[in-house]
């Protein structure tokens, strides 16, 4: 459709699955959407991405045969043909001809000669009824067309050959069959082509199939997961030829004549087995077979059909395309998760990525008494090529690797049969402890020779453990740590002197809490903070003050079983992060505030390591694990996802050592009494030339903040939440040259399930951030989290660290919701020459699925439609009248990205933590076991659908800004309605209703300003069609007022212990007072007569069940069944876990009903447009647009609840083609519309408002379409993100 005067659609970005690769010179090229993007393999950096194909998505490339420059692109029914130019060093695309449409689908492209010197002027393509076509591109003329007798369905086809008249073609069928045809072959009686040969075997379709010339080797993949090896061999023998025998004759590379494919014989070779899904594509190499699936693996075979690797780097499902340079040794491939990965063959070409075990004998020492029925007992590297050994008659050896020589450093029965071994990372000490409580410490040399030892009596009874203490950082080792048998743990001092001297002086001596195993497994010294951080066996985590030499001290901190009961068996301090693992599988992220250690999140690695043991860093931060999964020693690279190392020890209950030198891997284990040493090389550094997003569709997309000035050009920062139980904080920009710089800062885990909505509401919880997001996450299981996220706009503070970041109004705007989460989050202007940040109050639309933002004032017009030039003065204005309704809210975000190749320091950055959870089903009931917490019932049918979040200063100004309200759309038919306190970190269910009897599919809400105070509406939206409001002000109201007056009694508690104490809890006193999250009771929820209210009289005056307080007796609640059951509790403690519980009362009737679809409702917005009108737009099931208009007011003789009155509507039945999945309401006159059908529209309405006219019509390169969020960048320019299988930005001028 022809688009309207001043409407202007720009796609600006595209992520999405990588449909095709080739290798072009030395760049590689791909086809991800009908986008091109050629890339620097070397520098694994994007050159150049455009628009080729569009609307059809790139399926394969074919170079030309005279130069490779020459492109044919093809996908769907079009084809391409265009030339990539290189000038100097830049690239550009220049398009030889239009995009061309065909009749059927296209499987196949080949380049073929019809006469002698001209290659390059014809094309063939195979079409997916069994139709060849021969196309002149120059001419747009289609020469000839041929047709097979075999017509059935194509899955693939593969071209044989280069000239046309021995052209032939291998076509995979729907009947499991390869049938092999010629163009000018044999013909039927109705002039088609006879089949030459039929290849069958396959229990599957046919996706794939290669062939090599030069081995004649023919290969087929297929639906059954199997690929099928064929030998092709000529039975026709001919005399002018090179003859092999009798037989046959063996022919040379492209010398397959039509005579020859008649007389060929057809051999099955072998049959593999390795994929564990669908197997999509296949390659030929000149020593092995590549392969690749829906099992997101890449596999490299030997022909004799072994497997050679397996590349499992690719997250979620399915790799989709494949390409390899044999002459670099390189293999790329490009997955479902919109990554491109290179993967190195060369080390598997010459068999040494293969581990190599060697078994060693401990040295035979003849007149030695120590040595009769000797064994080892531990072992341990020091350096690279020296090893270790203790054993049980207390010999200490040295075994030098390279020379195979051993050397015996200690021989002493007082270390018999029980000793521990450590070695330190500088390769200078050793430390031996044994059952009498002695340490024995050697210092060495250079040349690894022992220079000095000394020997301490340390405990009365055994030592438990050693360990050598390195400084962050460093390799530097001047801290050893022993632990004994009664939790005493002493810190020592390591010194040496000019004459190699070393000695050891106590630093400090600290007492570990009883529990059953009660010693040290890992620890880590912070010598800047003075600070131990130590793990015991119990799988606690203790923090200990240094500082205080003398008697043993008590752990500053504890946190109790948080790895379980099996213990800690790492902590190490990287990039000023805290990380501590344990053998519950898990690795956390902690970090120092306030000088006490805050846990940052837990991470699991993947499904069966169970067994963490170590981690490591390298220098380009990527993380190494080492752990054990089943009987497997396994080193992961967390960065790459991707098994590096293997080795099948047994297990890790055994003595073992792993020691990684450059990209050399060596492990040494204990078993059956023997030492067995391993070694192999590892491939550390993957090159990444495209960072990947989610493994599976993508359900929600949240914009969160937007910086302008940067050198990239405009950042924007979103969360994305997928099928594969992530959530993603990405950022990303679009410049001129079509380049994306997409960066994944974060990968939020946790969810049981897919995480099917998000939401955000703006925090000042945490002042050393530029700015901070409170993001609410949920989806299946009825699981709910809550996450922290804190911007810091690196870009700022790099142009010019000494000058501070500066926010023109400290306010937060009132935020709306759609579907899933609005948030009005803040443009952030910088200015790249002197480093000063502008906040403008743009409308900028996070998550608003249905509404734009704070129009719920008229006089927010003048902030919102504010254009990004205008003074200073006229900013100053509107922010003033702005916050004397509302604090204006900000967003944006802290670097850490774990694939993605950018390094720019100009990108900004964010950080997350783990707030909190809630489940439907949890059962407060209390475990006997603290390292299980709490029993877990998760509910298996309730799934979230769709979340809205509000703070409550946005309510009230006065109110706390660490209270979130949270709505949330159920599958189970209800709408409920969650409190979450920032400070406990609790969730706390306030109210519910089962109004809709069927699925709640989307919810929002919008803040009403009255003329004494604002409300809050609720309006969610079913599969009954219908949508409903609620006015939630008076439960909101009621909590908070609870809330405070809970926090107020808490501190007259504090205040008298402290008279009696006053120590500790004056202090805490002290701190409460001072914090801005406890505010007094406003004066607008006073009682009539200007009091302030009890507890008991909130309680009295709504029958809100406030989970922090006081439960009236016989109060009537709802659980989560909806059944009324009478609660008779006094009084819960914080201890009771009241959280827990699922609870609140019945919200009973909605304020108004409108019945708008025939079927389920899956997109609702609520736009302010002036005074008390309103627009609502919703799409649905029914492929229908319909949109109300509403008068909404809250009159005082109706005590302040909400009127929502109908003054028209529009609807126009058939607004797609499908579902619709998206709407947003820009302004009074323009709404945006997405679609199943994979269509944005831009609509218009009327001046009678009657009617919605059709402006524009834009085709989206994202299937399954499920959700959109749309944000303001100007004047009348907006950004839409689309969300689905991919992910794909546009920018709207109107």
């Amino acid at each position: 459709m022809a688009s309207q005067t001043g409407l202007h659609i720009k796609p600006q970005l595209l992520v999405g699955p990588v449909t095709a690769l080739e290798f072009i010179e030395d760049v590689l090229i791909s086809g991800e959407g009908p986008y091109l993007s050629v890339y620097s393999v070397e520098r694994t950096t994007s050159i150049l991405t455009e628009d080729v194909l569009s609307p059809c998505n790139i399926h394969g490339f074919r170079k030309g045969w005279s130069t490779s420059s020459l492109i044919c692109v093809f996908g769907q029914k079009s084809v391409r043909i265009l030339h990539l130019v290189k000038d100097h060093a830049r690239y550009r695309i220049k398009c030889l001809t239009d995009i061309c449409e065909f009749e059927d689908w296209i499987w196949d492209v080949a380049w073929v000669c019809v006469k002698k010197g001209d290659q390059d002027s014809v094309l063939s393509l195979a079409l997916g009824h069994n139709v060849v076509l021969l196309w002149d591109w120059q001419r747009d003329s289609v020469l000839q067309r041929v047709t097979c007798e075999e017509k059935c369905i194509l899955y693939c086809a593969k071209f044989v050959g280069q000239s046309w008249d021995d052209l032939v073609l291998a076509a995979g069928t729907v009947f499991n069959q390869v049938i092999i045809w010629s163009m000018n072959g044999q013909k039927d009686v109705q002039g088609q082509q006879v089949v030459l040969q039929r290849l069958s075997g396959h229990q599957g379709v046919i996706f794939s199939i290669c062939f090599d010339p030069r081995t004649k080797r023919l290969c087929s993949v297929s639906d059954d997961r199997s690929i099928k090896l064929w030998q092709l061999t000529c039975t026709l023998n001919k005399t002018d030829n090179k003859m092999s025998d009798s037989a046959g004759y063996d022919m040379d590379e492209g010398d397959i004549t039509l005579e020859d494919w008649s007389n060929m014989e057809y051999t099955l070779i072998n049959t593999l087995y390795g994929h564990s899904a669908r197997v999509w594509d296949v390659g030929l190499l000149e020593h092995f077979i590549v392969s690749v699936g829906e099992d997101s693996t890449c596999v490299l075979w030997s022909y004799e059909g072994k497997v050679i690797q397996k590349f499992k780097g690719h997250k979620g499902k399915s790799i989709w395309s494949l390409a390899v340079n044999e002459s670099q040794n390189l293999l790329v491939t490009g997955g479902g998760d919109c990554s491109i990965r290179a993967w190195p063959i060369t080390t598997t070409l010459t068999g040494a990525s293969e581990v190599t075990e060697k078994k060693l004998a401990l040295p035979v020492q003849t007149g030695s008494s120590m040595q009769v029925g000797d064994f080892p007992r531990s072992v341990a590297f020091l350096g690279d090529l020296v090893m270790l050994v203790m054993t049980n008659n207390g010999v200490l050896y040295k075994y030098e690797m390279l020379s195979s020589n051993w050397e015996v450093l200690m021989a002493d029965t007082r270390y018999r049969s029980y000793s521990v071994l450590a070695t330190s990372l500088c390769k200078r000490f050793i430390a031996v402890g044994n059952i009498h409580g002695d340490i024995k410490v050697f210092y060495l040399n250079d040349d690894a020779l022992c220079v000095n030892q000394i020997e301490k009596s340390v405990y009365q009874g055994k030592v438990m453990n050693v360990l050598w203490l390195t400084d962050p950082g460093t390799d530097q080792c001047t801290k050893l740590l022993t632990s004994g048998s009664e939790g005493n743990v002493i810190l020592w001092n390591v010194t040496t002197n000019a004459d190699n001297i070393c000695d050891l002086v106590k630093y400090a001596n600290v007492s570990l809490p009883y529990c059953k195993q009660r010693w040290v497994s890992a620890a880590q010294y912070l010598h800047e903070e003075d600070i131990l951080v130590c793990g015991d066996r119990g799988g606690t985590v203790h923090v200990y003050d240094c500082s205080h030499n003398g008697e043993a001290s008590s752990p500053l901190q504890s946190f109790p079983k948080i790895h379980g009961k099996t213990g800690v068996t790492c902590i190490c301090y990287h990039d000023n992060y805290v990380y501590t693992s344990g053998r519950d599988g898990q690795y956390r992220q902690y970090v120092f505030v306030d000088g006490k250690l805050e846990l940052m999140n837990s991470n699991k690695v993947f499904k069966g390591l169970e067994w963490i043991d170590q981690l490591l860093f390298t220098s380009d931060g990527n993380m190494l694990i080492l752990g054990f999964h089943t009987s497997y020693f396994v080193l992961w690279s967390v960065t790459h996802n991707q098994r590096l190392f293997q080795v099948d020890c047994g297990g890790g209950h055994r003595a073992w050592d792993f020691n990684l030198n450059q990209n050399i891997a060596r492990f040494a284990y204990i078993k059956s009494g023997g030492i067995v040493a391993c070694e192999g090389v590892v491939q550390l550094e993957q090159p990444i030339l495209k960072p990947s997003i989610h493994g599976r569709e993508m359900t929600r997309v949240v914009h969160l903040s937007t910086i302008k000035g940067a050198k990239c050009g405009d950042v924007h920062i979103c969360a994305t939440s997928s099928e594969d139980t992530t959530v993603n904080l990405v950022s990303f920009s679009h410049s001129s040259d079509g380049v994306c710089g997409l960066k994944v800062q974060n990968r939020l885990q946790g969810h049981i399930s897919s995480v099917r909505a998000l939401a955000g509401t703006h925090s000042n919880y945490t002042p050393t951030s530029d700015v901070t997001r409170v993001l609410f996450s949920a989806g299946g299981r009825a699981q709910i989290k809550c996450w922290r996220v804190n911007v810091f706009s690196q870009i700022a503070n790099t142009q010019n660290p000494t000058v501070p970041l500066h926010d023109v109004d400290n306010k937060m705007v009132s935020t709306e919701k759609g579907s899933s989460s609005v948030m009005k989050s803040d443009t952030v202007l910088l200015d790249t020459k002197s480093g000063y940040r502008d906040i403008i109050n743009s409308e900028v639309l996070t998550k608003d699925k249905h509404n734009t933002l704070p129009d719920c004032i008229p006089i927010v017009d003048c902030a919102v439609h504010m254009s990004l030039g205008e003074t200073e003065q006229t900013r100053t204005q509107c922010n003033h009248t702005l916050s004397k309704a509302f604090l204006l809210s900000k967003s944006e975000t802290r670097n850490f990205d774990d694939e993605s190749t950018n390094t720019d320091s100009g990108v900004p950055t964010c950080t997350f933590e783990h707030l909190g959870s809630h489940m439907l089903g949890k059962s407060g009931k209390k475990c006997y076991k603290p390292w299980k917490k709490f029993q877990y019932n998760p509910n298996p049918e309730t799934r979230y659908m769709d979340l809205t979040a509000l703070t409550a200063s946005m309510l009230d100004a006065t109110m706390p800004t660490d209270l979130h309200f949270v709505a949330a759309a159920c599958s189970d038919s209800y709408v409920r309605l969650f409190c979450f306190n920032e400070k406990t970190r609790t969730f706390n269910i306030l109210g519910q209703s089962a109004f809709h009897c069927h699925c709640v599919l989307c919810v929002g809400h919008k803040i009403i300003s009255n003329k004494c105070h604002n409300s809050v509406l609720i309006y969610s939206a079913g599969t009954d069609g219908k949508i409903a409001f609620w006015d939630v002000t008076q439960i909101m109201r009621h909590h908070v007022c609870a809330v405070i007056l809970q926090r107020e009694e808490n501190k007259n508690v504090f205040h008298s212990s402290g008279d009696s104490k006053n120590g500790s809890a004056c202090k805490r006193t002290h701190h409460m007072n001072n914090s801005n999250l406890d505010l007094p009771v406003p004066e607008n929820m006073h009682n009539v007569d200007g009091s302030v209210p009890s507890i008991s009289d909130c309680d009295k005056s709504h029958k809100c069940v406030n989970m922090e307080l006081n439960v009236p007796t016989g109060q009537s609640v709802i659980n989560q069944a909806g059944s009324r059951t009478a609660n008779s509790t006094a009084k819960q403690s914080s201890t009771d876990h009241s959280d827990l519980k699922v609870e609140g009362i019945d919200m009973g009737d909605p304020t108004a009903v409108f019945h708008a679809h025939q079927s389920g409702v899956n997109a609702v917005s609520l736009k302010h447009i002036k005074d008390d009108w309103f627009i609502l737009a919703s799409g649905g099931d029914d492929n229908a647009l319909h949109m109300t208009f509403l008068q909404m007011a809250a009159p005082e003789d109706k005590d302040g609840l909400l009127e929502v009155t109908v003054t028209g509507t529009a609807v126009n039945t058939s607004a797609h083609a499908a579902q619709i999945t998206g709407v947003h309401v820009l302004d009074a006159k323009h709404l945006l519309t997405v679609s199943i059908d994979q269509r944005l529209n831009i609509w218009q309405l009327e001046d009678d408002c009657t009617q919605i006219t059709l402006m524009e019509s834009k085709f989206v390169n994202v299937a399954d379409v499920a959700d959109m969020d749309v944000w303001s960048s100007g004047e009348n320019k907006y950004e839409v993100a689309i969300c689905g299988v991919g992910l794909q930005v546009l920018s709207i001028t109107l």
